[in-house]
């Protein structure tokens, strides 16, 4: 029987598929609308047609996300999900082949979380499987030499958790996960534009200011025309909304981000100490794109700062590079 190899990254925000010899296949929201008239729940829509039903639903449709910060919420959806989007990369038919699959999971997890990730793949499918940290994968995708016996520090800002690990000889030295991620803010946003411009907006409004004006930088003078219901009457109506605002609304999270940052530095000896502020900090994940990240953070820190232009993808293309080397997956596996 032939063999398909894939790399899941499952998150609170997406799910990115790699499957080797091909890339990256697959990336859509995590996403599941349910129909709940009458007795039984009812599958709807998956990842980017529930997105988009998001907001737009009637009173016996819920949109939900099976995965939320970094854990298993809803595993049999979490089942259907994974089950849709990989028949979408993987031919059925009479001859299915076996899917040997690396998942990415945030750090920390205990028994229970893992397993329930164990049971979503086992029952989407998958044959074989290898779990590995995200944060691992991110450095590898980012190109570090996790292998070498040099501490560097990465910094994985996703949908629903913030990672940040030191990585020496394959291995996290040290490590935590924090509940902060692109959909926390999100949700910060929408609060502050209702209480300070008096309209409500969708989660989906919140993300679109998000990624085209949000910034760290203090003086940043972009804006952008958004839309929602008026507080009071209701009714539709627009305003704009500039870069100071967001900041406004997001800086805290990325102050808390830091903050993590330092008591991680802060737990390792002074051998890895030096290596960290001679190499820096490399930053992945979607929350890394807010444009001045780099500034703020270095400036805060006081140690190099790298955000790659892949940093969205960086936990896949990382798990992806793993595929093709199984000398350095059996000693990730080994050392974590």
């Amino acid at each position: 029987m032939a063999t398909i190899d894939i790399a899941i990254d499952m998150g609170s925000t997406n799910t990115v598929i790699y499957k080797r010899g091909s890339g990256i296949v697959l990336r859509e929201p995590s996403v599941v609308c349910l129909q709940t008239g009458g007795k039984h729940v009812k599958v709807k829509e998956i990842g980017l047609k529930a997105k988009k039903m998001q907001g737009r639903t009637g009173e016996n449709t819920t949109v939900v996300y099976p995965v939320c910060e970094g854990v298993v919420k809803n595993v049999d959806l979490c089942i259907a999900m994974l089950k849709h989007f990989i028949s979408k990369v993987i031919p059925t038919g009479a001859f299915r082949p076996k899917i040997r699959a690396i998942l990415c999971v945030p750090c920390g997890l205990n028994s229970e979380e893992l397993n329930d990730y164990e049971k979503v793949m086992y029952g989407a499918g998958v044959g074989r499987l290898q779990i590995i940290p995200s944060i691992l994968a991110a450095g590898i995708g980012e190109e570090l030499k996790t292998s070498q016996a040099r501490g560097s520090i990465v910094v994985n800002i996703g949908g629903g958790t913030t990672e940040v690990a030191v990585i020496s000889l394959n291995s996290i030295v040290s490590g935590c996960s924090v509940a902060i991620g692109g959909r926390l803010m999100d949700t910060t946003l929408i609060e502050y534009v209702q209480k300070v411009f008096g309209i409500k907006i969708s989660e989906i409004s919140a993300e679109k200011i998000k990624h085209e004006i949000a910034s760290l930088y203090e003086n940043d003078k972009s804006n952008i025309e958004f839309s929602g219901a008026d507080v009071s009457s209701n009714r539709p109506v627009s305003d704009v909304i500039g870069a100071r605002d967001v900041r406004r609304a997001v800086i805290s999270f990325y102050d808390d981000i830091i903050k993590t940052i330092q008591a991680v530095i802060n737990t390792c000896k002074p051998d890895i100490i030096s290596d960290i502020t001679e190499v820096g900090a490399v930053v992945s994940g979607g929350g890394a794109n807010i444009t001045g990240l780099e500034n703020y953070f270095r400036k805060v820190l006081n140690m190099p700062v790298l955000v790659s232009e892949q940093a969205e993808n960086s936990v896949i293309l990382g798990a992806g590079k793993l595929l093709s080397d199984e000398y350095l997956l059996n000693k990730i596996l080994e050392e974590n």
